[in-house]
């Protein structure tokens, strides 16, 4: 199954020595809600779309290969329904602001360099 991963470029070196390694997302970036932060930043995780043109915001988007059936590799909108409280309500905001869910997937674990196919940065995307 082929994937894709955006990051910054500056994570490219580290990628490429030790892959894609699962991450919460920092304080920063989350959202004064704790319910929209349970939704949208679950545990430490990798984040996968099967769209590549999907998250152009950042510079760098890798090629990623995994296998379909991975225990590992969970559909965004499957972890949804299993963690959120109202998971009706949260795909009915998420068509309403073109949030596309079911094309991203969340994967736990590492995914190993080797996995890593290819690389676009912005300007080729």
């Amino acid at each position: 199954m082929i994937l894709y991963h955006y990051t910054d470029t500056e994570n490219l070196p580290s990628i490429r020595v030790r892959g894609l390694i699962p991450h919460a997302v920092p304080n920063a970036a989350r959202n004064d809600d704790p319910a929209v932060n349970a939704i949208l930043y679950p545990e430490p995780i990798v984040w996968l779309t099967n769209d590549p043109t999907d998250n152009v915001a950042q510079p760098a988007r890798l090629t990623v290969r995994l296998e379909a059936n991975s225990k590992r590799l969970v559909p965004y909108v499957e972890w949804l329904r299993k963690h959120h409280p109202n998971f009706k309500a949260a795909m009915r905001d998420a068509t309403m602001t073109g949030i596309a869910f079911d094309r991203w997937y969340v994967y736990r674990g590492t995914i190993s360099p080797n996995k890593i196919d290819g690389l676009a940065t912005s300007a080729e995307m």
